[in-house]
């Protein structure tokens, strides 16, 4: 009943409690309320999907870095730079490498170090390893930027070739 109670903070504060017990079953619950109306609510349902390791829920985590609100991308980003286990992330790397090529433009300097971090763990590149994002000269952070877009386009062939199905 609390997590579709019509007040998004209630709402937001079962997510977060549903997530603290790291327990498979609560994972539906908490993945419903990624599509949540409230902001909060889904920035709750990343970061609680975020102690949740199995495989299952990375990509779901990932979609939101798309979505329209910069904080619940700023969570997701969080969780996928810090908190999942990089051996849950490479199997993922085709679907979150294009969207966090997307955040590394972003104004929001968090985000976009965000993405610099996740494309790092995803790819075992290490542009813009060792500097501090949120302290470092416009000029370095287009460097880096303009780092990591080369590489995406020279594993661009790669990446279609790892979403092809399999045939036999």
């Amino acid at each position: 009943p609390v997590l579709n109670d019509p007040d998004g903070g209630v709402r937001r504060w079962a997510v977060w409690a549903l997530g603290r017990k790291e327990d498979l079953r609560a994972t539906v619950a908490i993945i419903a309320k990624l599509e949540d109306s409230d902001a909060n609510v889904r920035c709750a349902a990343a970061s609680a999907l975020g102690r949740i390791h199995d495989q299952k829920v990375v990509g779901l985590i990932a979609i939101r870095l798309a979505d329209p609100h910069p904080a619940v991308q700023l969570a997701a980003g969080d969780q996928l730079a810090q908190h999942i286990p990089e051996d849950l992330l490479r199997p993922e790397d085709w679907r979150i490498v294009p969207l966090a090529m997307r955040l590394l433009e972003s104004p929001n300097p968090a985000l976009s170090r965000n993405a610099v971090i996740i494309l790092g763990r995803v790819s075992d590149q290490s542009y813009g390893a060792g500097i501090d994002w949120l302290d470092t000269s416009a000029q370095q952070r287009r460097e880096v930027v303009d780092q990591w877009k080369t590489w995406y386009a020279a594993s661009a062939p790669a990446r279609r070739e790892a979403q092809r199905p399999a045939t036999n």
